[in-house]
This record gives structure tokens, C-alpha cells and sequence, in this order.
């Protein structure tokens, strides 16, 4: 349902566990026209990936 605040709680819940070192990569953007694009959603998080999990 619109207006309900399913975004907020979403948004605060991924970025306390980003600061809680617990989340590697996250497919959230208030707004973003690229939600439900499944190709930018792969590409995100692959690269988000790329970033945290340092290379061996």
C-alpha cells in the first residue's frame, strides 16, 4: 500500500546493519526509476560485493 512507510523502515533497517558490519551491498534508492531492473540490480550488487569482501 502507498504512504505506509514500507520504504522508511526498509532504508533504516539496511543501514543498521551496514553500520553494523552485517550488510555487504543493498538494492535500495527512494525514487530510483531503476528498481525492478533486474541488470541493475545484479550490477549493484556485484559491485557493492567487489568493494566490501577485500580481495584475498
Amino acid at each position: 500500500m502507498a504512504s505506509t512507510g514500507k520504504s522508511t523502515i526498509e532504508h533504516t533497517v539496511a543501514r543498521d546493519y551496514f553500520e553494523q558490519g552485517q550488510l555487504a551491498a543493498s538494492f535500495f534508492s527512494k525514487g530510483s526509476e531503476d528498481i525492478g531492473n533486474i541488470s541493475k540490480f545484479v550490477s549493484t550488487i556485484a559491485a557493492q560485493l567487489g568493494i566490501y569482501i577485500a580481495p584475498v
